[in-house]
C-alpha cells in the first residue's frame, strides 16, 4: 500500500516484474559444469546457485571475473540464511529480506531447475531502471535481486522427454516457465534437424 502523506513511511515496497535488457551476469552450462561470468563494470556482491533444495555455489562475483562449479557441487554448510544476510548487507531490513524469500518459497525454491539469485549492483539498477520520486525521500534504498534460470543439458533432455509424453505427464511444460521452455524446445528441435 502506498501512502500519499509526506510524513508516512513504507518499509515493505516490492515490485516483481520481467524486463528485457542486457544483464551483467552471463551463464552457460555444459555436460559437466556451470559457468557464471560477470561482464559488468561493477562487482556482483552476492550470488547463490540453487537447485532442487541444494546450494550448488555461492559468493561474490567481481567485475570481469567468472566462476565455475560442477553440476553435482554441494555446499553442505550453506543455507538460505546466507541470501537473507546478503540482502541485509545490501540495505534491506531483516523483515524485508525474510518477506522476499517467503514470496519465493513455492515458485522458485520449490520448483525443479537450476537458478541463480544474485544481487544486482546498485549502479546498474539506477542506470537501467531510473526512479523519480517527488518529493524526494530522506533516504532511498534500492535492492534488486536478479534470478537467472539455467537450462542444463540434463534439464534440456528432460524437456525433450516430457514433450513426447501425454499432456497429463508434462510437469515441466505446465510450470510457470512454460513459454521459455517451449521456446528452447523449438531451438533444440531445429538444431537437431
Amino acid at each position: 500500500m502506498l501512502h500519499r502523506s509526506l510524513t508516512s513511511s513504507e518499509k515493505f515496497l516490492f515490485y516483481r516484474g520481467l524486463g528485457h535488457f542486457d544483464i551483467p551476469l552471463k551463464t552457460t552450462a555444459d555436460k559437466d559444469s556451470v559457468f557464471l561470468d560477470n561482464t559488468g563494470k561493477e562487482d556482483i556482491p552476492f550470488a547463490l546457485a540453487w537447485e532442487d533444495g541444494k546450494i550448488r555455489w555461492m559468493g561474490p562475483l567481481l567485475s570481469g571475473k567468472n566462476a565455475r562449479f560442477a553440476h553435482d557441487a554441494l555446499i553442505k554448510s550453506a543455507s538460505l540464511a546466507s541470501l537473507v544476510n546478503a540482502l541485509i548487507d545490501a540495505g534491506l531490513y531483516r523483515d524485508e529480506a525474510m518477506a522476499m524469500l517467503t514470496t519465493w518459497r513455492a515458485s522458485y525454491f520449490g520448483s525443479p531447475g537450476l537458478r541463480v539469485f544474485w544481487i544486482v549492483p546498485r549502479a546498474f539498477t539506477d542506470l537501467t531502471l531510473p526512479l523519480e520520486i517527488n518529493p524526494l525521500p530522506f533516504h532511498l534504498q534500492r535492492v534488486l535481486v536478479g534470478r537467472t534460470e539455467i537450462l542444463t543439458p540434463a534439464m534440456e533432455a528432460r524437456l525433450k522427454l516430457e514433450s513426447s509424453l501425454p499432456e497429463a505427464q508434462q510437469q515441466l511444460l505446465r510450470s510457470r516457465y512454460r513459454l521459455p521452455y517451449l521456446e528452447r524446445l523449438k531451438q533444440l528441435q531445429s538444431s537437431s534437424q
